[in-house]
């Protein structure tokens, strides 16, 4: 999450990716074995606007799901609906 909310084209394995409201391939990429992310690094080493648009779109998950205001208003919301 930190990485993505600095703009980077986050790398990660599915289990790394567990919890994130990701999407593999616009705002995060997937890679489980050491042939998958060789493969990931070469294509976006050829396609540097790739690496921009998944870093924007990262960046833009996280400004919408995981600010810590989002994350506050959503917990609240939780608790109410665990009081009534």
């Amino acid at each position: 999450i930190e990485a993505m909310a600095l703009g980077k084209a986050v790398i990660t394995t599915t289990v790394g990716a567990e919890g994130i409201d990701c999407h593999p391939g616009i705002d995060i990429l997937i890679a489980n074995t050491k042939e998958e992310f060789a493969e990931v690094i070469t294509n976006l080493s050829k396609h540097p606007m790739e690496v921009e648009r998944i870093g924007m779109n990262s960046r833009k998950l996280v400004e919408e799901h995981y600010t810590n205001k989002k994350i506050i208003t959503d917990l609240i919301g939780f608790y109410k609906e665990l009081l009534s």
